[in-house]
């Protein structure tokens, strides 16, 4: 994806592990997500499953429908770098380097576990800031999901 000079290049990533089933719930939405603002910034998802081939998550990345490029992390060796405990979670860079968020895709699961609708869309404000070109600066959300072990 080319950035026009004038505009930062901002970069999603989305931690997750293909058997975290609040990541897998929450597979749709990231995929809107990258729709919407594939425009205005890189998505990328960073599987941190350390049990799986690449064929595995070849095959989990398409029966999710997911269109974005993919890395794996399997040692969580940029996870730990990033800060990330818990999958799902959605960080945001800013020329690759700075951290302008790090947390919840949004807060449809509460700290219950429980799926209701949500009613704080915290990446996707982040990302209509970037998109109207206001200054970003870093915020920080906690994510509910599956706990990364080591």
């Amino acid at each position: 994806m080319e950035f026009d000079v004038d505009t930062p290049a901002y970069e999603v990533l989305f931690f997750v592990n293909s058997d975290c089933p609040i990541a897998r719930r929450y597979s749709p939405e990231m995929s809107r997500i990258a729709k919407s603002y594939g425009s205005h910034s890189k998505f990328r998802l960073v599987y941190c499953d350390s049990n799986k081939s690449q064929a595995e998550l070849k095959s989990h990345h398409k029966e999710f429908g997911f269109t974005m490029r993919f890395d794996t992390d399997p040692k969580h060796s940029l996870a730990k770098k990033m800060k990330i405990e818990v999958v799902p979670t959605a960080l945001v860079l800013e020329n690759g380097k700075r951290v302008v968020y790090r947390g919840r895709i949004d807060d449809a699961y509460g700290s219950d576990f429980k799926w209701r609708k949500p009613k704080q869309f915290d990446l996707r404000n982040v990302l209509d800031s970037i998109r109207l070109g206001k200054s970003v600066k870093f915020k920080e959300t906690r994510p509910v999901g599956c706990t990364l072990s080591n």
